[in-house]
């Protein structure tokens, strides 16, 4: 078999397929790349026994088809620096070599059968295909991933809950202390009435680096979830079990309402945050009136602050109640507004934010519990 292939074409999908590839693995395949030639296509598959990615990419000619295995880290090194080049690869069967012939010289390395390469299973029922917005996966996946867990003995809370309906999307993660939920209408087209799973961290990773601005077409089928979009397939293992109703919390509102603003809020934290104890990055909010002070203390580095900024709120009693620092900065950066909605009501309830796009149609809601200050446990 010998292909021609641009390589401004070919590398960037192909960086794309090996980076699911592990760095170490229980068999020689798994380490590999299925390069499919059909036509003038060419497929090229990566699998970690989770995840199954296939990526389409055009070839210049192809004299034949045919499947082949290369060791992914072989053909990523010998493509990596080539800039934009046309290559000629030759599979010499005698040598059971791939041969990459180029402008100023040629690479040679081993390749193998592809009878061997793991598919992923194919006899299990599949569900009626949902239809989704490419760029409101993105947004989801890129505003929930910050309160993904990392729990080895819940490892549902180690992804992210997706629920689909005629309506729109609804994107969910938690690791207990905190919560973000992100809603999109008009983004989905399904028959049926609802359909729900839960992505891992990693799928979630794979799925946001592939997709475009299309839409992605999802079918489930049993344990796994597979994604097609317009040059690419994605089949996953589903994360299993119960995940947590995140909703019930999320539906109790604050008794205080305010706003302040989200820089100027999250400029402080960031000071305060410096200036405290580092195990827990605790930042104390006192809200007395419209004025909301943060402080921070690490008494064994002998370092502290205190800073007062400005909050418009309804009546309310006065408030202390602590949170780490760096995790409500990290909430708010990741909200769009100037101007950030918080909902407060006790020492031992948390802080929500809550933002609307109603010209967008989206919704984000992010949730932090508080941590026991200093006063408190005197």
């Amino acid at each position: 078999m010998t292909i021609e292939f641009l390589t401004s074409e070919v590398f960037p999908k192909l960086r794309q397929v090996a980076s699911i590839v592990s760095s170490k693995n229980e068999a020689q395949i798994l380490s590999s790349i299925c390069f499919t030639v059909k036509g003038n296509t060419m497929y090229m598959t990566a699998c970690d026994r989770e995840h199954w990615l296939t990526i389409a990419t055009s070839l210049v000619s192809a004299d034949e088809e045919g499947s082949f295995c290369i060791v992914a880290t072989d053909i990523v090194s010998a493509l990596n620096n080539l800039g934009e080049m046309k290559v000629t690869m030759m599979l010499n069967e005698e040598k059971q070599q791939a041969i990459c012939k180029y402008y100023k010289g040629k690479m040679a390395m081993p390749y193998e059968s592809a009878d061997e390469f793991p598919r992923p299973c194919s006899n299990q029922p599949t569900s009626e295909p949902i239809s989704v917005s490419e760029r409101a996966m993105r947004v989801a996946i890129s505003k929930c991933k910050i309160a993904v867990g990392h729990d080895i003995l819940r490892p549902i809370l180690n992804g992210m809950h997706f629920v689909f309906s005629g309506r729109g999307m609804n994107c969910m993660a938690t690791n207990i202390n905190e919560i973000v939920h992100y809603a999109q209408d008009n983004s989905v087209s399904m028959t049926q009435e609802q359909e729900s799973f839960v992505l891992s961290s990693k799928t979630s990773g794979i799925l946001n680096a592939i997709m475009s601005d299309g839409s992605v077409e999802i079918r489930i089928s049993g344990t796994q979830v597979v994604f097609k979009g317009q040059n690419y397939k994605l089949t996953a293992v589903l994360v299993e079990g119960h995940y947590p109703n995140t909703d019930k919390v999320l539906s109790q509102e604050g008794s205080i309402k305010g706003k302040v603003n989200k820089v100027e809020l999250i400029q402080a934290l960031i000071r305060a945050t410096a200036m405290g104890e580092k195990t827990n990055s605790l930042v104390t909010f006192d809200l007395i009136g419209n004025e909301l002070t943060l402080s921070s203390e690490d008494v064994g580095y002998n370092k502290s602050s205190f800073e007062t900024i400005s909050i418009q709120t309804n009546e309310h009693e006065d408030l202390h109640v602590g949170f780490n620092g760096s995790v409500l900065a990290e909430l708010l950066k990741n909200h769009d507004e100037d101007d950030i909605p918080i909902e407060l009501s006790s020492p031992k309830q948390p802080i929500i934010i809550r933002a609307n796009d109603s010209a967008n149609g989206s919704s984000l809601v992010s949730m932090l519990m508080p941590l026991v200050t200093l006063q408190q446990m005197q």
